[in-house]
């Protein structure tokens, strides 16, 4: 990646989940320096029973869900994926559905085919948390908002990746698909290589931010090319007044009708240093 000589591989072991087991207890005791420990496909079914406010959980395994629906409605703690795996997802929701504003999620690989429900991200349909070094592998098709990461976000994302093709009507991003109104979201050294296509506000990273809401986009890259009827961008499809993306490159094509840019479609916020050098093309 990048040119570099140098590449670390993660390897773990592998549970498969049968749809049924669910663990009585974890080992650990919940806290940052004893986290729960995450040890089979049946310890991470647990995740379901509850928000876990403040408990902190570590994957020691990857698990395979092998296409058996799975869904946490609601966490709020800390899960750090080791960089172990998260496979066979099949759920329309993805795997959370709101990831609270204290959550953390970290190191943890996505995969899997969905076809999507209306506002759905891929590891969350809503977070107001933090997330970093989350890699998502699943493509997404859907009639709806979606996001390779998260649909709707009010927090913070650093250094995830999406490689899925995503497929959807409006607000579909690489990364997350839309900020809502009085949102406040922060994305920094992001990158999308997935194929991203809808009609309108569709980008390789956030697909658009309401005109009350904020998203601060900053060293972040896209590869993957863009297809929009109107507001299609590298970067972002459509972003608002107060928000900002400096410091960020794209490398896709822009493909659509109008309301098209290299780095943004529609522009209400502030571009700073960023670069284009994918072909842009319309009406």
């Amino acid at each position: 990646e990048n040119n570099s000589s140098e590449n670390t591989i993660y390897y773990s072991p592998l549970s498969i989940w049968d749809g049924i087991s669910v663990s009585e207890r974890l080992s650990g005791e919940g806290t940052e320096e004893s986290p729960y420990l995450i040890q089979s496909a049946a310890d991470f079914a647990y995740l379901r029973a509850g928000d876990f406010a403040g408990k902190h959980f570590k994957l020691t395994v990857s698990v395979d869900l092998a296409d058996n629906a799975f869904h946490v409605d609601s966490f709020n703690g800390v899960i750090d994926g080791n960089h172990c795996s998260i496979r066979g997802i099949s759920n329309s929701k993805g795997l959370f559905g709101t990831l609270g504003k204290n959550s953390v999620a970290c190191n943890l690989a996505l995969y899997g085919d969905v076809v999507a429900a209306q506002n759905m991200g891929v590891l969350a349909a809503t977070s107001y948390g933090k997330l970093s070094g989350i890699v998502n592998y699943v493509s997404l098709v859907g009639n709806g908002r979606l996001g390779g990461i998260v649909y709707s976000s009010s927090g913070i994302f650093e250094n995830c990746k999406n490689y899925g093709d995503i497929k959807g009507q409006w607000d579909i991003g690489g990364i997350v698909g839309y900020i809502a109104p009085g949102y406040q979201s922060t994305v920094s050294g992001c990158v999308n290589y997935g194929k991203i296509s809808g009609t309108t506000g569709v980008g390789g990273i956030i697909g658009f931010a309401d005109p009350s809401a904020s998203i601060i986009v900053t060293d972040s890259v896209n590869y993957g090319n863009i297809t929009a009827t109107w507001g299609g961008g590298g970067i972002g499809g459509n972003i608002s007044r107060e928000s900002v993306v400096s410091g960020c490159e794209s490398y896709g094509s822009v493909i659509g009708d109008g309301e098209l840019g290299g780095i943004v479609g529609k522009c209400s916020g502030k571009l700073t240093d960023n670069t284009n050098y994918g072909r842009v093309s319309g009406k």
